[in-house]
């Protein structure tokens, strides 16, 4: 039996791997960097969310980078080794999944984490890279024309589902990344309330001064 087939089973290496990618995730990146910079917690000012666009609240603009980054990279490591350790890219996408959870619900901070959505990003740029700098010009894209980081995540994780369906080598990953978006979305309830606040306040008709 090949290791791509034995990856299709559940099996204390399998289970090992996908545990430890959640621990990996868990692992919150605006936490160490605050502390790192002697900044205040992320968790106590802004959207009290520990990742990369509240850090940017701090005004720190090399700490939100630093953030943004390695809660990229933590998702890209994952699949990458993985990768190159032979596994199939079912089981990758799973353990990269299992990155992006722990980041959104990090055992080792009350299960009160960010997004997840540069990791989750990060998950499909090692799965597909032209899927995933599709997605990052999306992102990009948004981020320029509506300075609104919240509403340019979730149009990126509606878009990478599509984009992963779309591309033959990664289609059968489709259902699985929409389940992935899906959460992102949820976890980025508030923006999407917020943002739908925001334009019915500017459409609403102006009081007169008659």
């Amino acid at each position: 039996m090949t290791l791509r087939q034995k990856t299709m089973n559940m099996t204390p290496l399998t289970i090992v791997l996908q545990l430890t990618s959640y621990l990996i995730g868990s692992t919150m990146s605006a936490i160490w960097i605050a502390k790192l910079f002697k900044l205040p917690d992320p968790r106590s000012y802004g959207s009290k969310n520990p990742g990369a666009t509240n850090m940017a609240r701090g005004k720190n603009k090399i700490a939100a980078f630093l953030t943004f980054s390695l809660d990229i990279f933590k998702g890209f490591a994952i699949c990458y080794v993985l990768q190159t350790c032979g596994y199939d890219d079912t089981f990758v996408f799973l353990c990269g999944s299992c990155a992006v959870l722990g980041h959104m619900f990090p055992i080792f901070h009350k299960f009160e984490g960010g997004k997840g959505a540069a990791t989750f990003f990060g998950v499909i740029l090692a799965i597909n890279a032209t899927c995933g700098l599709i997605a990052f010009t999306i992102w990009a894209t948004h981020i320029a024309l509506f300075r609104n980081t919240g509403l340019s995540a979730v149009i990126t994780a509606i878009a990478n589902p599509i984009l992963i369906s779309n591309t033959t080598e990664v289609a059968h990953l489709a259902i699985l990344s929409t389940i992935m978006g899906a959460i992102v979305i949820i976890k980025h309830k508030q923006n999407i309330i917020e943002t739908y606040k925001n334009m019915t306040k500017e459409s609403s008709p102006k009081p007169s001064n008659k």
